[in-house]
């Protein structure tokens, strides 16, 4: 009878503290794409965790763990914070104690995405003389009066295309016409500083995208008509890559938010390849590419997750491209609607989705950055043209 009785109040004592409770212990709120979590009592809990059961999602500023915890630490009056992949709507369970799983909370919240603080620009200058600018952004508007150069011994001469690496605090960037990649280093403010090196081995590099899934970047070879898929190191830095060939002069690149699938621009035959990747972050199967000439020799390309559409820039026709993106991922050709002609020779895109502001590389000699609103549905609104002394500026990436 002992050992009977003593088996109920095992098995009772695992269905308490072990099954997700609705009680919640914590006060839970979202500012853009970071969780604020406070204790409802004046308690430390330093063994707390959070899983991620949304899949698609992962979360940072805490320690990943074996049992599919991360780890963090509650203290009693203040407030934690972590920092979701994406936006979205997520679901996770929050363990008071993570160890030994008890006290655990189911929680749902929605990540509005967020305001990114600053602006890179890369200028491919003339005869050699590029440049790298970084701007702070404030409501999404550029500041151009705080506008900074980055040391060009830093940068290189001719700087392209651009991509940052948040957790590893990196930044890569292509060269106009090059072979290779360079990786700098940002500080705690977002300057590029040293250290920087150089990984060999591309052909005609163009644009660059860092996934931050599978810990990949991606890299488009204009003319080898492929795209290197490289791993990355742990402070950051290339350490291999392979080639994805079947690609039309491939232009630039964008990732969803889940990391799953990639696009990449063809200005030959106007086309965006959209291509699914594997487990391990590879390239596999192009099933929903777009068919030849559904573009104007198409060069950036952007997604907004939060209106499911895509933004392509058309470099001949002077204008860009808003499609809606259906649930497998493939562009929704009939829904695509053609800005204004107000752009000229528009190449990079990068976007604000938290601010609404769609941002465009004009890249001629005396290039501009457009700043575009967007519509809540994520059509592009007004523009101000902003001229500061840009020379081709091609990429765009924020931060």
């Amino acid at each position: 009878m002992k050992k009977i009785i003593f088996i109920c109040l095992f098995i009772v004592s695992q269905f308490v503290f072990s099954t997700p409770i609705d009680t919640h212990l914590l006060n839970v709120s979202v500012q853009g794409l970071n969780l604020l979590i406070t204790p409802k009592k004046a308690t430390n809990y330093p063994l707390a965790g959070i899983k991620i059961l949304s899949s698609g999602y992962t979360v940072s500023g805490c320690t990943k763990k074996a049992n599919g915890y991360c780890r963090f630490k509650i203290n009693k009056g203040k407030t934690s914070q972590l920092t979701l992949s994406r936006p979205g709507r997520v679901r996770y369970i929050i363990c008071l104690n993570a160890v030994n799983h008890l006290q655990c909370q189911n929680y749902v919240s929605t990540a509005t995405g967020s305001s990114a603080s600053k602006i890179y620009i890369g200028s491919t200058g003339s005869g050699g003389t590029g440049y790298v600018t970084y701007c702070p952004l404030i409501n999404g508007n550029i500041d151009t009066d705080q506008c900074k150069l980055a040391s060009t011994a830093l940068t290189g001469t001719s700087p392209y295309y651009l991509s940052i690496n948040k957790s590893a605090k990196k930044i890569y960037i292509t060269e106009s016409f090059g072979s290779t990649v360079r990786t700098c280093s940002l500080n705690s403010q977002g300057a590029i500083v040293a250290p920087c090196s150089d990984f060999a081995g591309f052909t005609t590099t163009s644009g660059v995208y860092y996934n931050p899934k599978f810990n990949k970047l991606y890299v488009a070879n204009t003319i080898q008509n492929n795209v290197s898929v490289c791993t990355l190191n742990a402070n950051g830095t290339i350490a291999s890559c392979s080639q994805k060939t079947g690609f039309l002069t491939p232009s630039d690149i964008t990732i969803n938010d889940a990391g799953t699938r990639i696009y990449v621009s063809n200005k030959n035959d106007g086309s965006i390849a959209i291509c699914n990747l594997n487990n391990a972050g590879s390239i596999t199967t192009c099933p929903y590419s777009t068919a030849p000439n559904s573009f104007n020799n198409p060069d950036g390309v952007v997604i907004n997750s939060l209106t499911n559409k895509i933004y392509i820039a058309n470099n001949n026709s002077d204008a860009i491209s808003t499609c809606s993106l259906a649930a497998n991922g493939s562009i929704n050709l009939a829904s695509c609607s053609l800005s204004n002609p107000i752009f000229n020779f528009p190449r990079g895109l990068a976007l604000n989705a938290a601010e609404k502001k769609l941002y465009v590389a004009e890249s001629i000699l005396n290039g501009v950055i457009a700043v575009c609103n967007l519509s809540p549905a994520g059509s592009i609104g007004t523009c101000t043209k902003l001229v500061d002394g840009f020379v081709f500026p091609t990429g765009l990436t924020l931060n």
